[in-house]
């Protein structure tokens, strides 16, 4: 072959797999960010995903996160980790991007979330004001002693994983072990939590989303036939409690295909 019609053909191939390449080059940046979100690494995720937004600023209607659709939500896992690193004029900038309330659509969940955090950004304006002691007391008055922290209840909780949540005498055995294995990386172990073992509307919502989160793990771990029970899970915990899971626990990838699952 003439060595002109070999560079021209280098360069058509060059220019056919060059999307290839930026495309690849977004969707690792994208995983890496979430990745790293979910390690607390916050300033690692503002990078990793600001090079993928940079890449690939427009979303498309789906991603393959590893090997898992998910939607590409770079402005949205941005301003979280902006939010995390107390930066809420940088999060807010992406939150109410136009591109960014585009790319959520119908995830009112992932919405929700973002005006929750939002919410936490605004200073509050009222003080309290202190409470009147008497003149000659010797020790401040009991009423003026600050009120003991009190448990967050487990039945409002969107975090079946919450560990002081799940430390209670009426959470049935099962699904503590559930959530330690959960906790512990063994995923098998709580994707064969029996969920109709279990008793109690938000006893079974918990159950679901522990079981649709070990499911989900297992699937992005490559038994992709985990996916479609992780989704089932996920409906059937919705249909139960309109609680989303907890940040604390559950992983951005996981809370996104969650709020997803329809």
């Amino acid at each position: 072959m003439p060595a002109c019609k070999c560079a021209l053909l280098m360069l058509a191939l060059a220019a056919t797999l060059a999307p290839l390449a930026a495309r690849a080059d977004f969707s690792d940046d994208y995983v890496d960010g979430l990745a790293a979100l979910d390690h607390g690494e916050f300033d690692r995720a503002v990078q990793a995903l600001k090079k993928a937004l940079a890449a690939r600023p427009e979303s498309p209607v789906m991603i393959r996160v590893e090997g898992v659709p998910q939607p590409y939500l770079p402005r949205h896992f941005l301003g979280i980790a902006y939010f995390k690193l107390g930066d809420c004029t940088a999060a807010n900038a992406q939150w109410n991007d136009a591109a960014n309330l585009r790319s959520l659509g119908r995830l009112r969940p992932l919405r929700a979330q973002e005006e929750q955090f939002q919410a936490q950004c605004k200073p509050s304006t009222a003080k309290a004001e202190p409470p009147p002691r008497a003149e000659h007391d010797s020790q401040p008055a009991a009423a003026s002693l600050p009120s003991p922290p009190v448990a967050p209840a487990a039945t409002k909780s969107a975090a079946a994983g919450k560990a002081p949540a799940l430390a209670s005498a009426s959470v049935p055995p099962a699904l503590l072990r559930a959530f330690d294995d959960l906790m512990a990386g063994r995923y098998a172990n709580a994707a064969r939590l029996d969920v109709d073992a279990v008793n109690g509307a938000n006893v079974r919502f918990q159950a679901y989303l522990l079981r649709s989160a070990a499911r989900f793990y297992l699937s992005r771990s490559g038994d992709a036939s985990q996916l479609a029970a992780a989704r089932s899970d996920a409906r059937a915990a919705r249909q139960l409690e309109k609680s989303e899971p907890d940040e604390r626990v559950f992983s951005p990838a996981f809370r996104t295909f969650y709020a997803s699952a329809r």
